[in-house]
């Protein structure tokens, strides 16, 4: 072919070759899929709030009467009863601190009413903050009264089996749980604890004990009952 002859036909034929191009197969040309598709991203569910503790502290007490510092006041099955506080007494165990716990403690061990009966009492409160007890000993919230009656001359009232007695027991096993009313029964905190820690009121129903051998020792007093005890500063 002659330099003229190729000089002319050059446009025709790059003309020709694009048409070749564009006029391919257009499935040689497509993305072959790399695999099945996969699943679709699941969102993260949102963190659930964190149960609150129970307050320790009650924004105020019952409307009961409070003895003066070092005793205490008992009101059960239509009878009143007012002593001495044994020591300890209070707010011992604090989180502020640095216990794992808040606990209030008062008890009277051992006076004598006007018609023989020996009588004594013990009253807690404990918010624990440690969850590795939670359900295992004593849950998160305790509040507990008990109450134990010798009718008898003799004896002793170390050993509760031995006496005729009442308590109420309420727990929540852990933050934000349902209250289980374990023995009697109350609204909790049914133990109320002043700022100050020296002062509580308990309100609630004692229930009487069927172990043991209540009959022999006296008669357990049980129902709606208040308490109040002021722990001496010293």
């Amino acid at each position: 072919m002659s330099p003229e002859i190729f000089r002319r036909s050059a446009p025709l034929l790059v003309l020709c070759i694009l048409l070749l191009v564009a006029c391919g197969d257009p499935a040689g040309d497509a993305l072959e899929p790399t695999g099945e598709p996969g699943p679709a991203a699941t969102p993260e569910p949102a963190n659930e709030a964190e149960p609150i503790p129970s307050a320790f502290l009650a924004e105020g007490l019952h409307d009961i009467v409070v003895p003066p510092p070092g005793q205490f006041r008992l009101e059960v099955a239509g009878e009143v009863f007012e002593g001495r506080l044994d020591e300890p007494c209070g707010w011992g165990m604090r989180q502020s601190e640095g216990a794992n716990q808040d606990r209030f403690t008062a008890s009277s061990w051992q006076w004598t009413t006007d018609d023989g009966r020996r009588m004594t009492f013990d009253l807690g409160r404990l918010v624990m903050y440690d969850e590795f007890f939670w359900n295992r000993s004593h849950g998160h919230e305790v509040d507990q009264v008990t109450l134990r009656i010798r009718a008898d001359e003799g004896g002793s009232l170390q050993q509760i089996e031995e006496t005729a007695w009442s308590r109420m027991h309420l727990l929540r096993p852990a933050a934000g749980d349902e209250v289980s009313h374990r023995m009697g029964g109350g609204e909790m905190p049914a133990i109320r604890v002043a700022e100050d820690g020296l002062r509580a009121t308990a309100a609630g129903e004692l229930q009487a004990s069927d172990w043991g051998e209540p009959d022999a020792y006296g008669d357990p007093l049980t129902g709606d009952f208040s308490l109040a005890v002021h722990c001496s500063a010293g």
